[in-house]
């Protein structure tokens, strides 16, 4: 048989049906393609209508926020983070916060910027100095009415604080899961103890009422 015998080979006019493409190790089809750019339009608008809100609610904050272009990240960036040039967001972190959790985010961000904190870490430690610089911030926003992500840290003895002097405060061997760890057992704890003094408070009503 001659190569001339093999048509379907050579008949450039025969195309497949669609075109796939290939992420990490998974083909992706066309209508897959679609569906995951419709779901970051979605998450994207999700950004865009928060920070909107912002401008007109609190236009000093909302500028800040609006200077930071809104860039989807995926496994490097588990929340969200900033360079001083963009704000990087996981697009499956910001699909689970509401509305009032995503201005707490989007404000978190833009301050690390108008607080200069890259310029002033200086020769810190860059992991600790992210979180004095994060523990310095929250406190701030809570102060102002935000509403912060479940498990951002709120360590109100820092409160009023800049991140210079939270840094050596901080304990060398802290990292993000254990200081989530910490800061979740003490939030328990603080619950469980408010339950316990209302119980308390019910007891000693109930016994001067008889």
């Amino acid at each position: 048989m001659s190569k001339s015998d093999y048509h379907f080979w050579q008949d450039t006019s025969v195309k497949p049906k669609e075109k796939v493409r290939v992420i990490g190790g998974d083909v992706i089809q066309p209508k897959q393609e679609n569906d995951l750019g419709t779901e970051l339009d979605l998450i994207k608008a999700k950004l865009t209508k928060a920070r909107t809100q912002l401008i007109l609610d609190s236009p000093f904050l909302g500028n800040l926020v609006l200077r930071l272009p809104l860039v989807a990240a995926h496994s490097w960036c588990k929340t969200s983070a900033t360079d001083a040039k963009s704000f990087y967001y996981n697009p499956e972190f910001i699909d689970s916060l509401n509305n009032h959790q995503i201005k707490f985010v989007l404000i978190h961000e833009a301050l690390h910027c108008a607080l200069t904190h890259f310029a002033r870490r200086g020769n810190r430690t860059k992991h600790k100095w992210d979180l004095a610089c994060d523990f310095a911030i929250n406190p701030l926003l809570i102060k102002e009415g935000f509403h912060p992500p479940l498990e951002v840290p709120i360590f109100q003895q820092y409160e009023g604080m800049i991140a210079e002097e939270i840094y050596p405060m901080i304990d060398d061997n802290l990292n993000q899961s254990r200081w989530i760890s910490i800061y979740m057992t003490t939030k328990r704890m603080r619950i469980l103890n408010n339950l316990m003094v209302e119980c308390v408070k019910k007891i000693c009503k109930r016994t001067t009422t008889k």
